[in-house]
C-alpha cells in the first residue's frame, strides 16, 4: 500500500510548523506542541485516507488491482487508443479446478497459491501494464502496445512459468490455468466484445484441458 496520504499531509504540517517558526508568530515550546498534536493528527487522517484509496483499486488478498480499477484503466486505455491508433492486449488467466484445491489442500493452501500467481504474473508484466484479480480464481492483464504476436509470446512464457511452479509444488493432478486474450481494436469496437472474446477463448482452453487431464486419469488407473 503506498503512503501518498500521509507524507502528503504531514509535509503540509511541517511546512506550516516551519513557517510559523521563521516568522516566529508564536512561542517556540507552542509551536512544538501544535506541531506534534498536528502531525499525529495529519498522520491518522492520511493513513484512513491511504487505506480507503488502497481498498477502492487493491484486492485484498493478493494486493494487486481490483477487477474495478481494471475496467476503469481499460476504459482509458481505450480512448488512448483511439487517438494514438495504438493497440492493447487483454489477457485473462483462470486457475482450473481451483475449488478442488481448496477442498484437498484447504483454503490456506488455495491463498497462499493466488499469492504466488499474482506474483508470477507481476513479474511477467511491466510497470505500464496493468494486472488485476478479475474474480475469485481468475486474473486480467492489461497490455499496452501489444500485437497479437507480442500476446502469443507471451502467453506462452507466462504458461511455461506457470506450469512449471504447478509441478514444482506438486499440485495434484487437475489444477491447471486455462489463457484466453483479446486485441484492441482488431478484436472488438467495445470492451465487453473484447472481453467476450477473452473470456470464451479462455473457456475454451479449460474445456480441453479438463478432457485432457480426464484421459489421462482414466490412462493412469
Amino acid at each position: 500500500m503506498k503512503y501518498t496520504g500521509q507524507f502528503s499531509l504531514v509535509s503540509i504540517v511541517f511546512i506550516f510548523s516551519f513557517f510559523q517558526i521563521f516568522y516566529n508568530l508564536t512561542p517556540l515550546h507552542q509551536q512544538f506542541i501544535e506541531g506534534m498534536l498536528l502531525s499525529i493528527i495529519a498522520w491518522i487522517i492520511g493513513r484512513v485516507y491511504d487505506q480507503m484509496r488502497f481498498n477502492a483499486n487493491y484486492d485484498n488478498l493478493t494486493q494487486v488491482f481490483n477487477r474495478r480499477y481494471a475496467l476503469k484503466i481499460m476504459q482509458k486505455k481505450k480512448v488512448k487508443s483511439v487517438q494514438t491508433n495504438s493497440p492493447f492486449a487483454v489477457v485473462i488467466i483462470d486457475v482450473i479446478s481451483f475449488k478442488d484445491l481448496n477442498h484437498r489442500l484447504g483454503h490456506e493452501t488455495g491463498d497462499h497459491w493466488l499469492k504466488g500467481l499474482s506474483m508470477l504474473l507481476l513479474d511477467h508484466t511491466s510497470n505500464s501494464d496493468v494486472v488485476a484479480r478479475w474474480g475469485s480464481d481468475e486474473f486480467i492483464i492489461i497490455a499496452s502496445g501489444f500485437t497479437q504476436k507480442d500476446t502469443e509470446v507471451f502467453i506462452d512464457n507466462l504458461e511455461s512459468d506457470i506450469l512449471e511452479q504447478i509441478n514444482k509444488a506438486k499440485i495434484p493432478l487437475g489444477i491447471g490455468i486455462a489463457i484466453g486474450n483479446a486485441q484492441y481494436p482488431e478484436e472488438g469496437n467495445s470492451l465487453d466484445e473484447i472481453l467476450h472474446v477473452a473470456e470464451q477463448r479462455m473457456f475454451d482452453v479449460k474445456i480441453r484441458t479438463k478432457i485432457s487431464t480426464a484421459r489421462q486419469s482414466s490412462n493412469g488407473m
